[in-house]
Formats: structure tokens, C-alpha cells, sequence
């Protein structure tokens, strides 16, 4: 999912600065391929006009990260959400061509006030440029959808999307349309990513915000919270779910959890409230990431993750809103390798 130079500050403060504005944390890098050139012999050469290489196409708009480990399924149809960074457009369309045509026949006949396309869905927009993590166009969107499902069977709602994210989206945009689509009800995103000619999904539960669910109303962090230790925001946050336990309809994240902190520095592992130092075996001493990201790959976290035990209920991974889907997804991708991930963020103030 390439760390630049950064000014020598005190990296605690950097991280919860970012952590405060964005959501928490990943990292990654770039290898070059460099061109070998096979020249004649000096004697054969002829004097010849010099073109200039021509310049590399543009990726296309919608093109995806390439998924990196075996075993992740095949896309198949759903409501599809795309996403470039703050332009999103959602659409059935996919899905609504996989029902029978009796069923698309019965529910078209049905259609609401001004939906002269139903029971296909399609909206397009722009992001809010707000603080908060909703986004109220997609919420609406995904009911709509959701409705047309609905229309066709009762036997009940449907909780599946895929996301179609381009590369260079900052993680703070893919936040808040998964922040979105947990307020309208949708529980398990999928994210599309290229594989060969093809395309496969990774598949995540809802967000959790403060260690909870997403929720139209999460908790809040306690006033001046956002300034301290990442270790003083685990600690805090489990006495607050501890002095008001949330309602059944959120879930409490879970004691004896691994959560992943993710920066441009590097992978952050935490193991409840306690840093873990390179190796993922023992307490850290310092503020240094656990792995930094020069050495982060999937066999750095795959032995991390094994030091920091076990994990039953699943490891929640959050990002600084500032990287970008590319390089936040190519941890997540690999951390899923060893179980259930969630993604974590801290709701805005």
C-alpha cells in the first residue's frame, strides 16, 4: 500500500496528531524495474536519428490494486460502490441483471416516485468535506439499493457491498463510506481487487469506531485525549466501555486483542493496551514502530503476529487517514492471512 523524510519531531505527538484528525494508521514501498540495454558491436553502428521513448499511459480511472495472496474468492455480482477519492458512484445494476426476468418484471411494476429505472440503483456524487465520518448520500444510496432487494424477496436484508477503490484514495475516504454503509444497515464490505485477467474480494466485517460497532452515535474519547500516548487511548477507552457498557446492538472489543496501529513510519502492534517491541514477544521501551516500514512484508508480520499469540477474536488494524487504500490494504490483505480483521477507527470530534 513509500515513507518521505520527515522532520525530527517527537513521533508520539505525530502519531496521535495524525490519529485525532484522520482515525489511526500502515506502510509500504515501491521497487523499480530498470531496463538492461543490449548494444551492437561499436563497429556496426550507424549513425541514427534519437527518438524519445514514449511516454507511459495514464492507469485508468478505475484501476485496482493487485491482490497479493492466494485464496481470496472470486468477485461475483453485488451492489457496487466505486470509489476515487472524494468522487464515489454506487450502482445494482451488476446485480439486478442476475434475477430472473419474472422477478425484474414483478418489482420494475412497483417502482417509488421518480425511480423510472427501478429496480436498478445508480448515484454518483462527491464526498462530505466535513469532520465527521457519514457521508448521507451514500447511506441513502445503499437504502435505496437495499429497498429494490427487498421489493424482489422479504426473506431479508442484504448486508453485502463490494468497493471499488482506486489506488491513491487516502484511507480517510474509504473510512467514512464504510462508516456510511454500517449506518445503512450493510455489515460485511468486500473489497475488489485485480487478480490476473480477474478479479477477487477480501472480506472484512463492519467497522468498529472506539472499539464498538459503528453506529449512527458512537462514544466519544474524554476532552484532550487525542494529544496523548496511543497506550493512553487503549486504557481509556476500555474504562470507558467498562463505566458504560455499550447496548446490544454494538459489540465490545474484545480483552486479549492484537490491534495494528499503521503509519507512515511503520506497523504499530499492540497486544491490549501494551506496545510490543520488534518481534512482537516482549514489552517496547520506546516510541520506535514495531516494524518499521523498510522492513515490513508479509513475512516480518506473519512472524509478529505469531510473538504476539493469539488473537480468537480477530485483529482490528487502523490507519492514518492520510495513506493511501494501496498501501493501508496491502496490510490488511496480509494480515488476514492469520484471521479475522476489522477495520478500527476513532470517531472525529
Amino acid at each position: 500500500m513509500e515513507a518521505k523524510a520527515r522532520p525530527n519531531v517527537d513521533e508520539s505527538k505525530l502519531m496521535t496528531s495524525m490519529l485525532a484528525r484522520h482515525g489511526w494508521v500502515l506502510a509500504g514501498s515501491i521497487a523499480l524495474n530498470l531496463m538492461a540495454c543490449e548494444c551492437e558491436d561499436e563497429t556496426a553502428l550507424r549513425p541514427s536519428v534519437t527518438t524519445p521513448a514514449p511516454a507511459p499511459a495514464p492507469a485508468p480511472r478505475e484501476a485496482l490494486v493487485h491482490a497479493s495472496r492466494s485464496g481470496l474468492p472470486e468477485s461475483v455480482a453485488a451492489i457496487t460502490i466505486r470509489l476515487d477519492h472524494d468522487h464515489f458512484a454506487l450502482s445494482n445494476t451488476a446485480l439486478i441483471a442476475t434475477w430472473p426476468e419474472p422477478d425484474r418484471a414483478r418489482v420494475a411494476a412497483t417502482h417509488p416516485e421518480g425511480e423510472e429505472r427501478w429496480p436498478n440503483v445508480e448515484r454518483e456524487g462527491t464526498l462530505p468535506t466535513n469532520t465527521r465520518y457519514d457521508a448521507p448520500e451514500i447511506a441513502a444510496a445503499l437504502n435505496l439499493a437495499r429497498d429494490a432487494e427487498l421489493a424482489r424477496s422479504q426473506s431479508g436484508a442484504p448486508g453485502v457491498f463490494a468497493l471499488r477503490v482506486t489506488p491513491e484514495t487516502p484511507w480517510s475516504r474509504v473510512v467514512r463510506v464504510l462508516y456510511a454503509s454500517g449506518q445503512a444497515g450493510f455489515s460485511e464490505p468486500r473489497f475488489v481487487l485485480a487478480r490476473g485477467g480477474g478479479e477477487v474480494e477480501l472480506r472484512l466485517p463492519l467497522p468498529t469506531v472506539n472499539g464498538l460497532a459503528a453506529n449512527p452515535a458512537p462514544a466519544r474519547l474524554p476532552e484532550g485525549l487525542a494529544e496523548r500516548d496511543p497506550q493512553e487511548i487503549a486504557n481509556a477507552i476500555r474504562a470507558a466501555l467498562a463505566a458504560h457498557p455499550p447496548s446490544g446492538a454494538v459489540a465490545q472489543l474484545p480483552v486479549h486483542n492484537v490491534t495494528l496501529l499503521m503509519s507512515d513510519a511503520g506497523v504499530t502492534v499492540h497486544r491490549d493496551a501494551q506496545r510490543l517491541a520488534a518481534g512482537c514477544t516482549r514489552e517496547s521501551i520506546g516510541q520506535e514502530p514495531t516494524i518499521p516500514t523498510t522492513q515490513l512484508n508479509a513475512e516480518s508480520l506473519a512472524a509478529c503476529l505469531t510473538g504476539a499469540g493469539p488473537s480468537p477474536h480477530g485483529y482490528v488494524i487502523t490507519a492514518d487517514g492520510a495513506l493511501t487504500f494501496e498501501r493501508v490494504i496491502a496490510v490488511v490483505e496480509m494480515v488476514s492471512a492469520a484471521g479475522r480483521v476489522s477495520i478500527g477507527v476513532l470517531p472525529s470530534t
